[in-house]
């Protein structure tokens, strides 16, 4: 029997022998657990030879019932009780003929006697009485049964029916293990193997007849017919795997795989094979699983089947003293976690029926980049009776580790074995168990062993298990192990498993992607991939043209348009429209020259409508591919952009003009990135734009499809799939489009009820990482990039047990990006209010204490909700919203935290009131009244995601714990007293009427928070007067100084000194006036109580009033010169008027001169 306890297992088994007083002899032969029995009779009775037992009477016997592990076991102990009463020897008797403990240590086990055991162990742990089987197939078949899978066999199990929500969670059967560990694996809890799945045992157990202490009466043991029939069934969790893996489509194993990686446990990658097939390795269940790995230049993210890694195979040859299983664990990582399932583990004892030959992986995840990634492959059962599976591991592997007991190295099976394990394998470490063998005669048979397999030349190391009855301890095997694998595998280049699987000399294995319906989808994916270049700096612009340019310059117009601060002309207005309509027939022009790419994606996208399974293949292997691009290019443009910001960030003493050329290397560094960047997501958008602008200049007979476009669409979102609402690059809801595809959704399901859950958070907090664990949804976390833009996904939901329909779920982009700083202030305001307003409940993700951030955004929701119900009546945001605090690990979180949560609940009760009376609102007074928020309920604490240091950190249960708290107060508490719920046509008018309103009333997203935004009406206010009261200065000077001195000028010459005075003058004087203004604008900003808020614009402010001065000097001198030009013709008026005035009266004069004394002239 297989110890799995290590040395203290050795410590047992040694005291607990005594020549022909073992204890052992007499477990052995009623088939009881040699190591599990003779430890508890010690340490509980004190038993430790065979002639004790016949002391021990039944109440002794009682006290082991909560020991007993199976029903037969309780039988057994009866009969040995008896038969050690009936068969007892004097003590003395025994003592005479003792042999020595050295003596019974190097007594040889002969193979009938390793046969009787090996027998008897699997004789051992029925967990169904009713199983009955002939073969392996009807033993799969009658696992399946129990377990409510045979309906599903085989690959018939969904991914939709596990992530619907169907309400609670009870265990009534059997048959719901299956769901409670696929839903709990879903969720990140790897408690979910087996400790979940003896608790939900455990309650099934109880509704049976329980064992009572009438049953233990040994005197008169007798086994009932009808006793097996009460027996309580258990399961071995490796059996569930195996079969959940024959039973769930090939989404629902992608998915689950990539949990259980999240998890670190082991995921099966062969299966046991029938009789007769080859095994089928499973590609596909490595294809989403990613590795990150530690280089020079930064970190890496590649496919596991395609991480460039040394393999580890461990196999075992009978039976032998140590857990393989346990062992691999122990050399995975420092930090111990049961990655591979073992004896130690919860119902790690239970007898496994058809998990026999199946083969798990694990990978080692080194923290320095001067390391290899290690893939450990765990062969269960013996191999002497998998010899297909041992054949596979020969031909991949950089070396193969053979445990096995000394004694099978004369065995010709076993020798036959390790002999084609030398001719194909690289390298080979042999585990040797010589626990029955002293030290010579272990070392004596390793030799003789080598001898007669001089001729391959390959590196084997030999590792010592135990010798002469003692288990060496794990930390040494472990040491020696490591050296071995080392050693063997050093000269093994470091190459993919896909790479290993190409070169495999033989074909001894099939691959689970062969078969047809992975090759059509990969083949039309693997198509469209093809034509995509290596290098992706450009390649949106040439694949992808309508979201580029054209679409962000439509975008800007369009905002424009609708922004109630830009006030325009209704000429203006319409000129803007028709640039819009400009734009669109221009992306219409490159429909028509549309490329290939476009071309081939669309057909193939339009013709897998036929069949769910086909569409959900084909986008996932695109997504694959696509991301496995992305991956290799982001990481140069990642190192770029990084140095570009530490340039700026370090060469802040640089000239304006030297800051001007590094803050225009960040942003192309920036735009570089995000150019980069290219999946699925982007191919929809184009798709997206492609309706648009066909709908929008009626052309639908150009593409005749564009209808099948959005049909499509709703399907794929009906399938699980996440679909974009909001353009992440061009900040703006595409309404014709998202509208088209919710009614096709409509018309596939009808017009049915939605609860709308939202997140938001700061960047990088884990936002998407919640949303997945909560629902099981694929929002993606691991491409190389975060977020971008507003994605919605799916989730059913058992309308018998909810009021509504479906959950839809809104993930977004992270807020407050630390590397663009301010100038994503207005976008993230947008986004939080929209994103506010779509969820009827939105969960605020926090990382850590700190909710400064976030207060703010919140302040600046409420102020736009204030404002969007002034304008818009019929918009519904009275919205609910939760905190989550993640990263804080202390259990007392939430009392230490009381004073924190109402301090701000106080700042967003006081901000909106502010809010409030700035909008003329008089019924607002508290934060609540306008998003429901309670600080004592609605706020959670979570511990950290993983437990231990990365990277091979297992996930925290009690984050999953977490999250399930959140999730049924999102379900069941916050809906409890909600009647009506919008259906999707109403959710389509929301998503409208939200983002029209944005974009209308775009005056607050510009804040910080509300505080900033009554700082800067305050200082606004103030400013203004001091406009006014400058204007006046200027206005004052020119009525009653400078048109006083010039009107008093009567000389033409006083007059241009006079004004060149007066000039001069008021120069002097408009800079003492608008020193004063400064001055009081100054003093006023000290000692207002927001100074601390209105510094960041005293600046502005005084240059704006410099400026504002020197046009008012230049327009009240032009006023000057106006006067001081009209005086000049005045004064010009009168001198004529004078000279005329002379010369008429000269002219009278000589007239009258000549006229004097000429009578008769005049009488004539």
């Amino acid at each position: 029997m297989a110890c799995e306890t290590g040395k203290s297992c050795n410590a047992s088994f040694t005291e607990s022998t005594s020549a022909d007083n073992k204890l052992d002899v007499k477990l052995e032969e009623y088939g009881l657990d040699l190591l599990y029995w003779s430890r508890i009779m010690k340490e509980h009775l004190g038993v430790t030879t065979k002639q004790q037992l016949s002391y021990l009477d039944e109440d002794d016997l009682t006290s082991l019932k909560e020991y007993v592990r199976y029903n037969w076991e309780k039988r057994a102990l009866g009969n040995l009780l008896r038969s050690t009463e009936l068969k007892m020897q004097s003590y003395s008797e025994k003592q005479n003929t003792n042999e020595g403990v050295g003596a019974t240590m190097s007594r040889r086990i002969s193979e009938s006697t390793l046969e009787q055991n090996k027998s008897r162990n699997e004789e051992q742990h029925d967990y169904s009485t009713d199983v009955n089987v002939k073969n392996s197939e009807e033993q799969m078949l009658s696992v399946l049964n129990k377990l409510g899978l045979l309906t599903f066999f085989p690959n018939k199990l969904e991914l939709l029916s596990i992530i619907k929500i169907q309400g609670c969670d009870n265990t009534d059967s059997f048959a719901d293990i299956p769901y409670v560990f696929m839903r709990n694996i879903m969720m990140i809890n790897w408690t979910a193997r087996d400790i979940l799945i003896e608790r939900h045992l455990e309650k099934l157990w109880e509704s049976q007849e329980r064992l009572t202490t009438q049953d233990w009466n040994f005197d008169s043991v007798e086994i009932d017919k009808d006793d097996r029939k009460t027996d309580p069934q258990t399961l071995n969790p490796l059996d569930l795997i195996v079969a959940l893996w024959h039973c769930c489509s090939p989404i629902l194993k992608l998915v689950l795989s990539t949990k259980m990686f999240m998890c670190r446990l082991a995921i099966p990658i062969i299966l046991p094979p029938k009789e007769g097939n080859l095994p089928v390795l499973s590609v596909w269940s490595m294809r989403q699983i990613i590795i990150e790995q530690k280089t020079s230049a930064g970190t890496s993210q590649i496919s596991a089947y395609k991480c460039p890694c040394q393999v580890v195979s461990f196999i075992r040859l009978g039976r032998i003293c140590i857990s393989k299983s346990k062992l691999i664990n122990q050399l995975l990582s420092e930090q111990y976690h049961d990655t591979f399932f073992n004896r130690d583990c919860t119902l790690g004892t239970t007898k496994r029926l058809i998990s026999d030959g199946m083969l798990e992986a694990a990978w080692h995840l080194p923290r320095e980049s001067s390391e290899n990634v290690t893939l450990y492959l765990n062969l269960r059962g013996d191999a002497l009776e998998n010899d297909q599976q041992t054949n596979v591991l020969s031909q991949i592997s950089s070396s193969v580790v053979v445990l096995l007991d000394i004694n099978l190295l004369s065995m010709e099976e076993s020798k036959g074995v390790l002999q084609k394990l030398y001719q194909k394998s690289k390298g080979v470490v042999l585990g040797i168990d010589a626990y029955n063998r002293t030290d010579a005669e272990a070392k004596s048979m390793c030799q003789q062993h080598f001898k007669e397999n001089t001729d391959n030349d390959i590196k084997v190391k030999v590792c010592k298990l135990a010798v002469a009855g003692t288990i060496s301890s794990l930390s040494l095997i472990k040491k020696e192990m490591m050296k071995g694998v080392n050693d063997t595998a050093k000269c093994d280049p470091v190459v993919s498993l896909s790479k290993r699987l190409h070169n495999a000399i033989e074909k001894c294995y099939e691959v689970d992607e062969d078969s047809s319906i992975f090759k059509i989808a990969k083949t039309k994916a693997t198509g469209i991939t093809k034509l995509l270049s290596d290098e992706c700096k450009d390649m949106k612009e040439r694949i992808i043209p309508l979201q580029g340019h054209l679409w962000r310059q439509f975008s800007d117009t369009e905002k424009e348009t609708k922004q109630s601060t830009t006030h325009q002309a209704i000429i203006d207005e319409e000129h803007k429209k028709q640039e819009m309509m400009k734009h669109r027939k221009e992306q219409l022009e490159m429909v028509k020259q549309q490329g290939i790419f476009m071309n081939k994606f669309q057909s193939n996208f339009l013709d897998n409508l036929q069949t769910d399974e086909e569409c959900i293949l084909f986008i996932t292997y695109l997504k694959l591919f696509l991301d496995d691009i992305s991956r290799n290019v982001l990481p140069t443009y990642l190192i770029q952009f990084q140095m570009a910001w530490q340039d700026l960030k370090t060469e802040r003493d640089k000239t304006e003009e030297q800051l001007e050329i590094l803050q225009e290397n960040l942003k192309k560094a920036e735009y570089n990135l995000a150019n980069a960047s290219f999946g699925f997501e982007h191919l929809v958008r184009e798709c997206g734009q492609i309706y648009e602008c066909i709908m929008e200049c009626d052309e639908s007979d150009l593409f005749p499809r564009a209808k099948d476009l959005c049909q499509v669409c709703a399907k794929v979102l009906l399938l699980g799939q996440p679909f974009e609402i909001m353009d992440g690059d061009a900040a703006n809801v595409p309404m014709r489009w998202i509208k088209a595809v919710f009614t096709e959704l409509r018309e596939l399901v009808g017009n049915k009820k939605i609860l709308a859950l939202s997140v938001l958070g700061i960047q990088s907090s884990g936002k998407s990482t919640l949303l997945n664990t909560m629902f099981g949804l694929q929002f993606a976390v691991s491409a190389g990039r975060c977020t971008r833009g507003v994605f919605v996904q799916l989730v059913p939901v058992n309308s018998k047990n909810f009021k509504f329909d479906y959950l839809l779920v809104v993930d977004t982009e992270g807020l407050r990006a630390s590397e663009l700083g301010n100038q994503k202030r207005d976008h993230d305001n947008k986004l939080a209010t929209f994103v506010i307003g779509l969820g009827d409940i939105t969960v605020i993700n926090i990382k850590g204490e700190n909710t400064s951030e976030i207060s703010d955004i919140l302040q600046i929701a409420v102020h736009a909700f204030l404002r969007l119900k002034l304008v818009n009546q019929k918009l519904n945001l009275r919205q609910k919203c939760i905190f989550v605090h993640q990263n804080v690990p202390a259990t007392d979180a939430s009392d230490k935290m009381m004073h924190g949560r109402k301090k701000l609940v106080e700042i967003l009760d006081e901000m909106t009131k502010e809010a409030a009376k700035q909008e003329q609102i008089t019924n607002v007074q508290s934060f609540d009244q306008v998003i429901d928020f309670d600080s004592e309920k609605n706020v959670w604490y979570f511990s950290d995601l993983w437990v231990g240091d990365p990277p091979m950190a297992p996930t925290n249960p009690g984050y999953s714990k977490s999250v399930a708290d959140v999730k049924h107060a999102v379900l069941y508490e916050l809906t409890a007293n909600r009647d009506t719920f919008f259906t999707i046509n109403d959710q389509m008018m929301r998503i409208e009427d939200l983002w029209t309103g944005i974009l209308r009333d775009d005056f607050v997203y510009g804040f910080k928070n509300s505080l900033e935004m009554k700082a800067y009406s305050t200082m606004e206010k103030r400013y203004q007067e001091v406009r006014w009261d400058l204007h006046k200065f200027f206005y004052e000077f020119i009525i009653y100084k400078a048109k006083t001195k010039i009107e008093s000028s009567s000389e033409e010459e006083d007059l241009e000194t006079t004004s060149t005075q007066i000039r001069k003058e008021l120069r002097q004087e408009a800079d003492v006036n608008v020193s004063t203004l400064l001055e009081n604008v100054e003093s006023f900003v000290n000692t207002n109580d927001l100074k601390d808020v209105m510094v960041q614009w005293t600046k502005t402010k005084a240059l704006r009033l410099q400026i504002l001065k020197d046009d008012l000097i230049l327009s009240t001198e032009s006023h000057i010169i106006n006067i001081r030009d009209e005086k000049r013709l005045q004064i010009l008026r009168i001198k004529e008027r004078t000279k005329h005035e002379v010369d008429i009266n000269e002219r009278a004069r000589q007239l009258a001169n000549t006229l004097k004394g000429k009578k008769g002239l005049i009488s004539k």
